[in-house]
């Protein structure tokens, strides 16, 4: 039983809200034990064991001494839900938050997993502080995935992505074989730590209310369930998200469903003429541009060059990068090839 366990995340919140004069209800505190613990049964019967802890906690918080002021019900979820949640950087943010077989085919289970969901801000310079959300598959590490091992495809990648594995001969020795990895992610440093998460919780529409959120920094999100996703970005101050897999969704789903997609990824195309052909079919894209005259095209296109590389801005800073969640009117996007193997500044 995690009854123990229960009883040490009280503990927790107690220290909080002392130090931060909060008054949580004991609704607020059930669930940020949930959120934290997830909502297992033996979570839940530890919860129901230590609900006089929970009780006793409320009413020492509520007497004078405690400080502070009762919290607004309304507002119960996401103040109390971020106050705690930044008194826990520095911890083990990981969780997984979905697991079910890939929409991407092959039979594989992937899991949707959040990475710096309570940790120190994330020290990467492009895309600033974020909750980064990652689609890996469950029965493989990352990288053996991303390779294909054993012959199995990946599940958490769409074939026709260019990036996976084996797709070009492009690291210049003339031996005409194909790159082992001309993806920009570096599989086998940070989603393998990712990989590694245990601990399970319970996404609400309020899990990640007023945080910045990426959606597939590794992996496709389209692998995953559209409502699911769709959760996951509700509440938040804003989000960026890719697919490679732009043309089966187009080619796939109702049109409800496609603009549902859209609403939340960018299109992520390799060249100008795909970027046309995504734009023509509804969505706003996320472009590479491999040289100088792509650049050209890509702004005779309307694309405007990535805020990142033209004013310094973070991705957490732009957000500009979140499909059609503020219109249909934003321009498209486009940046020079970069990640772990770029070949091309600008």
């Amino acid at each position: 039983m995690n009854f123990k366990k229960v009883k040490e995340e009280i503990d927790k919140i107690e220290a909080v809200c002392i130090e931060r004069k909060l008054k949580p209800t004991a609704r607020q505190i059930i669930s940020v034990l949930f959120d934290r613990l997830g909502m297992t049964e033996n979570i839940t019967m530890g919860v129901m064991f230590h609900s006089h802890d929970i009780n006793d906690l409320v009413t020492r918080l509520q007497t004078p001494a405690a400080g502070g002021e009762i919290m607004k019900q309304e507002a119960h979820q996401t103040g109390f839900m971020r106050e705690y949640r930044e008194s826990q950087r520095g911890t083990d943010g990981t969780a997984v938050l979905w697991t079910g077989l890939s929409a991407l085919g092959g039979g594989a289970e992937i899991s949707v997993i959040a990475s710096r969901a309570g940790r120190d801000a994330s020290a990467n310079p492009k895309t600033g502080d974020a909750v980064q959300i990652a689609i890996l598959e469950t029965g493989r590490k990352p990288q053996e995935a991303y390779k294909g091992s054993g012959g199995v495809i990946s599940s958490a990648c769409p074939q026709s992505c260019p990036h996976l594995a084996g797709r070009a001969d492009d690291d210049d020795d003339d031996d005409d074989k194909k790159d082992p990895s001309p993806c920009y992610l570096k599989w086998w440093e940070a989603p393998t730590a990712t990989f590694g998460a245990a601990a399970r919780r319970v996404v609400t529409e309020r899990t990640f209310a007023d945080a910045y959120v990426r959606l597939g920094y590794a992996g496709d999100p389209s692998a995953a369930p559209l409502e699911v996703l769709e959760v996951i970005v509700k509440g938040t101050k804003r989000h960026t998200g890719y697919t490679a897999d732009w043309m089966r969704l187009t080619a796939e789903c109702g049109a409800v469903d496609l603009l549902r997609w859209q609403y939340l990824l960018m299109a992520s195309t390799n060249s100008p003429q795909e970027a046309a052909i995504a734009q023509s079919m509804g969505w706003r894209t996320f472009s590479c541009s491999e040289s100088a005259e792509d650049d050209k095209a890509y702004k005779a296109q309307g694309a405007e060059l990535c805020p990142n590389v033209s004013h310094n801005l973070t991705c957490s800073e732009c957000g500009k990068c979140d499909g059609t969640r503020r219109g249909t009117k934003l321009k498209s996007i486009f940046i020079p090839a970069h990640g772990a193997q770029n070949n091309y500044t600008n």
